[in-house]
């Protein structure tokens, strides 16, 4: 079965990267990040912050996309164009050839998420212009028109001489280019000096750029879900509904389903300050156990189905706030010899809440992707694709 899905992955992938619209997604970004810098050094202060979200929102948006329409058109297209029955009807299963689809999406959406990240970080390290006399940072612009350039070129003459598809072609070369000139640029600063502790990279940015990539995870197992029953227009409806009710539900349905364990914390809390006047509110710490929960909606039954439908509709319909970075997440940390030792403890705590933060979204965004994997299993076994 490995050997099958791995099969299935590779061609997946290579189909998904030869997709006009992939090509087009991820030079329209590369274009958006090419002129944010101008576009945002006319705000009135904190230009350089308001440049960092726009390059995730627009790494979030393009990551979206490309999963949508790799998905409904390389899965859909192969079911309608009946190749699905010719692989099946060998020695493929339809559970493997599901997880093959979805490998192969998300191996071509996360290529495309970190070359996009590549030039993100390039932007990021040009910074805006925020005054008249600053200058660009010629080093970055040389590089990145460089690698554009030197990758269009090679594929162009491996297209003429050796029948190379151009746009793949170009995405792995732009690829490798831009990687090698991230890494020079780790040592080189904006006058052409080696000068490693200037480099202006803000590292603190990984951990965002980590979430998107994690949102993409989720988005290509939704797509390739939907693909497995529906046709390319319902696919697109479904993920677009899905990313819309996704914004909201965090802060529609959050409430509704943690009101119980509010209620609880709250009541033992004025127990404990009750017994205890004199406790500081600061040192009270009060768990929350099944058996409260029991007594709880003995008490209160009504609140029984409010609260399961809403942790039902969390459930089910994806988060997308949870990969929407907050100031709390990505603040540039402060060097600890510059910090007293109180403070020193508090910046180690913030470091330590956001590498715990997305290793909760992370392990989030495995359990909703095999869910969803599940569903299309279950949905793809019951689809006539003869």
């Amino acid at each position: 079965m490995i050997k099958n899905t791995l099969v299935v992955c590779k061609n997946t992938f290579t189909e998904a990267l030869r997709q006009p619209i992939y090509i087009v997604i991820i030079l329209a970004t590369q274009i958006i990040f090419l002129f944010t810098p101008s576009l945002v050094m006319f705000t009135i202060r904190e230009d350089n912050k308001l440049m960092w979200d726009i390059g995730l929102s627009n790494l979030l948006v393009a990551g979206l996309f490309i999963a949508v329409f790799s998905a409904s058109t390389v899965v859909t297209d192969e079911i309608d164009r009946k190749t699905a029955l010719t692989v099946i009807s060998k020695t493929v299963s339809r559970p493997a050839f599901v997880l093959g689809k979805f490998l192969g999406v998300t191996g071509a959406v996360l290529l495309a998420q970190y070359l996009l990240i590549l030039v993100y970080f390039m932007t990021v390290r040009h910074g805006v212009l925020e005054s008249a006399s600053d200058e660009p940072d010629y080093t970055v612009i040389t590089f990145s028109f460089a690698s554009s350039f030197i990758a269009i070129a090679l594929a162009a003459l491996g297209n003429y001489f050796y029948k190379w598809r151009f746009g793949s072609s170009t995405v792995f070369l732009s690829t490798i280019l831009y990687s090698l000139s991230i890494l020079i640029l780790c040592f080189i600063d904006r006058d052409w000096k080696y000068n490693p502790a200037n480099n202006q990279f803000k590292a603190h940015l990984i951990g965002p750029v980590i979430l998107v990539m994690l949102a993409s995870i989720m988005f290509c197992s939704i797509s390739v879900t939907a693909a497995m029953r529906f046709n390319m227009v319902t696919t697109l409806i479904i993920c677009a509904v899905a990313f819309l009710l996704g914004t909201m539900v965090h802060y529609k349905l959050g409430p509704v389903a943690m009101k119980p364990y509010k209620e609880i914390t709250e009541q033992k809390t004025a127990a404990l300050k009750q017994a205890d006047p004199t406790t500081d509110d600061s040192k009270l710490s009060v768990d929350v156990s099944l058996g409260d929960y029991v007594k709880y909606f003995t008490e209160k039954p009504k609140q029984i189905l409010p609260t399961t439908c809403a942790w039902g509709g969390l459930a089910v319909i994806p988060s997308i706030n949870l990969y929407v970075v907050t100031d709390g997440v990505y603040d540039e940390p402060k060097p600890l010899h510059e910090l007293s030792a109180e403070k020193q403890e508090k910046e180690l705590q913030k470091r330590s809440m956001r590498s715990k933060y997305i290793v909760r979204t992370a392990v989030y965004t495995m359990a909703y992707t095999l869910g969803a994997l599940t569903i299309a299993i279950m949905l793809f076994r019951k689809r006539d694709i003869g």
